[in-house]
């Protein structure tokens, strides 16, 4: 009676999740994925690694980041999870490089079947797509894709 009691509420934020990297975030998919998706998976970090910057995510979802090798836009082109859903930052590149870029983002991506609401506004666009769900097609379409945007933002 009268004592004043706090009580202890866990807040979960990526600043208290693990820290992931290479081994952690393959070793959480392998629970998750079959053979042919981990497969891919593998490859699209190694495309990744090989074009851009990859960072690793802090958090209790197993992620990695890609970002352009060097530029002064240190944000995230992709964030992918190991369950293969997959972001892309047209928000982020529309803000920084300008609408054009992002109008011509928008419109690449449709080829592997991402529509974006042509009210979306692009500032704000950050569509989700699972990478692993991808056919082998796909998976070269936007390996493409994301290799002639980074040419288009490292000369921008």
């Amino acid at each position: 009676f009268g004592a004043e009691v706090k009580k202890d509420i866990g807040v979960s934020s990526a600043k208290s999740g693990r820290q992931w990297d290479e081994k952690s975030f393959f070793d959480e998919a392998k629970k998750i994925l079959d053979k042919d998706e981990l497969e891919i998976l593998k490859d699209v970090y190694d495309f990744a690694k090989t074009r851009g910057t990859v960072t690793w995510g802090k958090g209790v979802s197993a992620t990695f980041r890609m970002r352009l090798k060097s530029s002064e836009f240190q944000r995230n082109i992709l964030t992918i999870f190991s369950k293969g859903r997959t972001w892309i930052a047209i928000g982020s590149i529309s803000q920084f490089f300008g609408i054009e870029i992002g109008k011509w983002l928008a419109e690449e991506v449709k080829k592997i079947g991402i529509e974006i609401s042509q009210d979306k506004n692009l500032e704000h666009a950050y569509p989700e797509f699972n990478v692993v769900k991808l056919n082998r097609e796909k998976i070269t379409i936007f390996k493409k894709i994301i290799d002639n945007l980074c040419e288009k933002l490292e000369t921008a």
